[in-house]
This record gives structure tokens, sequence and C-alpha cells, in this order.
């Protein structure tokens, strides 16, 4: 449950700079700016806005990455790195899981934080990873807990609003949360390549290799983890040899890409 405060007028401070931002409908709001580095070492960061005659404000921790990382990670979270019963009849499974489970019972992907931890120590420097997911914003400490008590690299969380948009008809591919929270990020890390993991489950595939026919020379690798829908993979599997696809690697478990 949450409580949204709608079209609230709210003011972020960076140093001496303050940029004016409104809520949207659902009482989320975005902020893209680039911003150097150096602020970061020395600047306090403050989001505060006025509610019901009080003034609240925030400070804002940010993590900065380096420019100059050639490579960064993109991961799916449900039954990528989090069992989560998504194929369940009516994803009842996955909602039981999700109410009633707290985060340090969840099960993780065997092997996957291990996988992240080796990819990223192979880069020069931090670079970015980002954990993208379709669950409600809702679910952010939950899922926060989750990959800190499963030893996962610290890194970015994205996920998505639940509200009456749900109820319309499904959007065309490239209108849907993943595939354009992917591109978001390929705009604001303009300078860096990615690797973007998955699973066979639901919809990872062709997400993914449109988002590489899009930007080719934007992904390195695409990892698909697979989760026991046998339909879908071998519909995954006639999609790559027909049209010639290179670059996704489909793979039974983790430790198949470990060196």
């Amino acid at each position: 449950m949450s409580w949204e405060i709608k079209r609230q007028d709210m003011e972020l401070r960076i140093g001496e700079d303050v940029y004016p931002l409104k809520t949207d409908h659902e009482g989320y709001f975005e902020f893209i700016k680039p911003i150097d580095p150096s602020i970061l070492e020395s600047t306090v960061i403050e989001l505060s806005s006025n509610i019901s005659n009080h003034r609240y404000t925030q400070t804002v921790q940010l993590d900065a990455y380096n420019d100059d990382v050639p490579l960064g990670i993109i991961s799916d979270i449900d039954d990528t790195i989090l069992r989560t019963k998504v194929k369940s009849l009516f994803r009842l499974k996955m909602l039981f899981y999700t109410i009633f489970v707290n985060p340090f019972r969840r099960k993780p992907i065997e092997n996957a934080a291990l996988f992240y931890h080796k990819r990223l120590a192979s880069l020069k420097g931090y670079g970015p990873i980002i954990y993208l997911s379709n669950s409600p914003w809702n679910m952010y400490h939950y899922l926060k807990v989750f990959l800190e008590y499963n030893h996962f690299p610290k890194g970015e969380l994205q996920l998505r609003d639940f509200g009456r948009q749900m109820l319309k008809k499904k959007p065309p591919l490239t209108q849907q949360n993943k595939y354009v929270e992917i591109e978001k990020l390929l705009h604001v890390f303009s300078l860096t390549k990615f690797i973007l993991v998955g699973d066979t489950a639901e919809k990872d595939f062709d997400i993914y290799t449109t988002i590489i026919s899009k930007y080719p020379d934007r992904i390195e690798d695409i990892f698909l983890l697979k989760t026991g829908n046998v339909k879908n993979e071998e519909r995954i599997k006639s999609h790559i040899k027909i049209e010639g696809i290179v670059g996704v690697t489909l793979v039974d478990e983790f430790g198949e890409l470990l060196p």
C-alpha cells in the first residue's frame, strides 16, 4: 500500500542549483540531467516539498558511475535472479510468495550473484548494473533487501507503476515498460555498452532482440536463462536459427557462464 500524492510541486537542490519538479497523476516524478561527478563528493543533494503546510526535506544519496567504463549489465529480476513462479496459473503462486514470504526466505537463482560479481570484476572501474522488473515500485524495499541479503552487486532498481493503465489493452512491444526503460538507460549511459540478462519465461527475448536491432553497437551480449517454458524456448531457438541472430546465448544455469 502507498499514499500517492499527485501533481505535487517539489524542488531538487544540487549545490546552489534548484530544479522545480512536479509529480504526475500517480505521484511519480523523474529527473534526468548530466551532473559533474565532482559535485557528488562535496555537495548535499536534497529533495523537498510543502505538503499540508509542512515542508518535508529528504537528503538524496546518488551513485556515481564513470563514463569511461565500457560495459555494464541490465538484468531482469523475475525468474532470472529471483524465483517468482511467474508462469503459474493466474500467477497465484507469484502473488502468494510476494505477499506472504519475507525477502530473507526468497530463493535466488543458483550462481546468479556470483556471475554478476565476476562480470563486473572483469571491468575497469565501476560499471553500472541495473536490475529491471515489471514489479511495482511498492516492491522497492522488498527487492532491495533480497538483493543485499543474497550478496548481489550493488546496483540500481528500475520498477514500474501499477495503476489503471494495467487494465488497458497491452501496448506494442516498443511501448512496454521494460523496452522503454532499457532505451532510457542507453540514453543516460550514452558511452556504455550493456550485457542484457533475462530468461525464457515471457518476452525478454523479443524485447532484447528488438533493442539490439535498433542499437547494434550498444549491446555486448544477451544471456537468457531457461525456465522450463519449453514452447517459448523452442520458438526462441527457431528464431535464432532462421534469422541468423548472433550474440544470444541460452543457458540452463549461470554456472555455464562462469570461467
